[in-house]
């Protein structure tokens, strides 16, 4: 990997994965992320309009989701496991 570099060859970091043209192949890696279990429904949508998933570890806590809901009618679920 480090002779990608050396040789001057671009690497672009993106959100979900790098991007690296090497000598001879081509190839893309991309790491996606682990979705949490908790889905905002925005602006009182109820799931028929606009959803936001986000990633594991950046949800928001309790407070901070209730306020959501107070003043935006963000309504914040947490998906069913089985």
């Amino acid at each position: 990997m480090s002779d990608v570099f050396e040789k001057g060859y671009p690497s672009h970091k993106a959100i979900y994965g790098e991007v690296k043209y090497p000598d001879a192949q081509k190839f893309i890696t991309f790491k996606l992320p682990e979705y949490s279990q908790w889905q905002c429904h925005l602006f009182g949508s109820n799931g028929q309009g606009i959803s936001w998933r986000p990633v594991k570890g950046q949800e928001p806590n309790w407070f901070w989701r209730q306020m959501q809901y107070l003043c935006f009618g963000n309504k914040w679920v947490k998906d069913e496991t089985d």
